[in-house]
């Protein structure tokens, strides 16, 4: 491939909309990282606020849970109750007769319910709710727009074949007119002594195709066998824009035949009866379907791809994309106090050697390094204690000894 056609190539990678999206993922991932350590150090810095530290936490979270506790028990011992005063019933009604005999007045009220009305309403409610009788019900509706459709089509087809039998009619009726003349009005026909538009249309000396149409003086509009040719083209003139555009009203022919101006045919423009057609758009809805499609996964599958995959994705920008998180992850906890700079410097070379596949890893050996050093200070801490322990002990027990040499060196004097 040339390389002055590479950068105009949707799958290159250095193309400019490629590195803007890049460099657009890339901040909107570091704005969801400081988001995200945003909320992790809320929590605990609201509770260095408060005074509060993980023990007072932990009692106050037992503290509530053993308040929810109390209030749920305490609810089902109140409902218990109320159960059982309902349970409860006198046995005088409200007439003041006492019911020797119990009635299940539960099973007499199911009996006196009405059924069918139930079992309708249920089967209503389920037909409203089912996914088949909505499509059932579309193609109902459906049919009876198709055969609607049809009715209408059929209707207007009679009346457009009623139409076009009037006209024939009318035409060969003309025809005859005009075969019937003689030879020299054929001769004349472009003769215009005696020519008047007030004369009835058998006086004209004119073909009267100018006015009703024939096969000689050309095309016929809106099937009624009058030549507008002329209207039209000054129509198209005063709107801007092609004859083919240009839609003249075949229930006014005879009031558009009359028109041979232009501010005429503006009137009649403004009145309706020439309309200029819309501008046939290029619809983008299959364009938007498809790209829509296609942010999901859809049409990308290995008989859509052209190119390697390291043509269409570089492992050379997956490697500096990973890389510059965990070095900006770097920067961030060095910059937070949250590592040192020995500690950096360490795992800086090893995110470089490939040791960490992504951010949470990176993360995770951080905690288990300031786990694992602070675990060596606290041991540090003891051995130290111990043997500071240790050696006062041992100077104890030597001031002892000598003491106990002293007394005795003491007595073997005194003895002496």
């Amino acid at each position: 491939m040339p390389l002055h056609l590479l950068g105009k190539k949707s799958w290159n990678v250095y193309n400019p909309a490629n590195i803007e999206r890049v460099r657009r993922d890339e901040a909107a991932a570091q704005a969801r990282e400081e988001e995200a350590e945003r909320r992790m150090d809320e929590g605990p810095k609201r509770r260095r606020i408060a005074g509060e530290d993980d023990t007072d936490r932990d009692i106050r979270l037992a503290r509530e849970t053993a308040e929810h506790g109390r209030e749920q028990q305490e609810q089902l011992i109140k409902f218990s109750e109320n159960k059982k005063e309902a349970n409860d019933a006198p046995l005088m009604n409200r007439e003041g007769h006492i019911d020797l005999f119990l009635v299940d007045h539960k099973a007499m009220r199911k009996a006196e319910k009405n059924a069918e009305r139930r079992k309708d309403r249920q089967r209503m409610r389920m037909n409203a709710s089912d996914p088949l009788a909505f499509m059932k019900k579309a193609q109902v509706q459906l049919k009876d727009a198709e055969r609607d459709r049809r009715r209408w089509a059929a209707e207007r087809e009679r009346e457009m074949f009623a139409m076009r039998t009037t006209n024939e009619k009318e035409l060969r009726s003309e025809r005859r007119k005009h075969s019937s003349r003689g030879d020299k009005e054929a001769d004349d026909i472009d003769d215009l002594e005696g020519f008047d538009l007030n004369a009835p249309p058998e006086d004209r000396k004119l073909c009267g195709a100018r006015f009703v149409g024939c096969d000689k003086c050309g095309l016929r509009e809106g099937g009624l066998g009058v030549n507008l040719r002329s209207q039209k083209r000054l129509a198209s003139a005063v709107s801007g824009c092609g004859k083919r555009k240009i839609w003249l009203d075949p229930n006014e022919v005879n009031e558009i035949s009359n028109a041979n101006s232009r501010q005429t045919v503006r009137k009649l423009i403004a009145d309706g009866l020439i309309i200029k057609k819309p501008v046939t758009m290029h619809s983008r809805a299959r364009a938007r379907e498809l790209t829509a499609a296609r942010r999901i996964g859809r049409h990308r599958g290995y008989g859509k791809r052209k190119g390697t995959k390291d043509a269409r994705m570089p492992s050379q920008v997956l490697w500096m994309r990973r890389l510059r998180v965990l070095r900006r992850l770097l920067v961030k906890y060095r910059a937070s106090g949250k590592i040192d700079k020995h500690l950096y410097h360490e795992l800086y070379h090893l995110s470089k050697g490939n040791t960490f596949k992504h951010k949470r890893a990176l993360v995770e050996h951080i905690h288990k390094a300031k786990a694992e050093k602070q675990r060596e200070r606290i041991l540090k801490e003891e051995m130290d204690a111990k043997r500071a322990k240790t050696k006062a002990a041992r100077e104890r027990r030597q001031e002892r000894v000598s003491a106990k040499r002293q007394a005795l060196a003491g007595d073997d004097e005194e003895k002496a």
